[in-house]
């Protein structure tokens, strides 16, 4: 299992993520467990995502579409994850972001010394 892996099922790791997925709230996805239902028996269900993960089993549920209407606007699809995608997706997050966001302080600080206006973003797509 490699090093990034291995970070983003870490449990400290899973269960910071489940609680900022908790601290969200949200509803239930396609399965119908909702927060408080996965709350209730979170250790294991973590413990069973991070073994389906690590052993290149897990497979994330369909997302639940949801009609929005709002006055005056044009209606609109949500798709809603389940609780459990929602976790893992968390916990990439939390692995990967610091990484990204350090990448991408470089290049804004490229950016910015060189002065290159918006089409910059292509050039150093090009020279990376």
């Amino acid at each position: 299992m490699s090093t990034t892996l291995s970070a983003v099922l870490d449990p400290q790791n899973l269960f910071a993520a489940w609680r900022k997925v908790e601290d969200n709230e949200g509803c239930a996805g396609v399965d119908g467990i909702d927060i408080h239902a996965y709350g209730r028996h979170v250790h294991q269900r973590l413990l069973a995502t991070a073994r389906a993960a690590s052993m290149g089993r897990y497979v994330p549920n369909a997302l639940l579409r949801v009609l929005l209407t709002e006055e005056g606007r044009k209606p609109r699809f949500l798709a809603i994850p389940t609780v459990r995608d929602r976790v893992l997706q968390t916990a990439v997050a939390l692995v990967l972001s610091p990484v990204l966001e350090a990448e991408f302080e470089v290049v804004q600080l490229w950016l910015s010394r060189r002065a290159i206006p918006a089409s910059g973003h292509r050039a150093y797509r090009r020279t990376a």
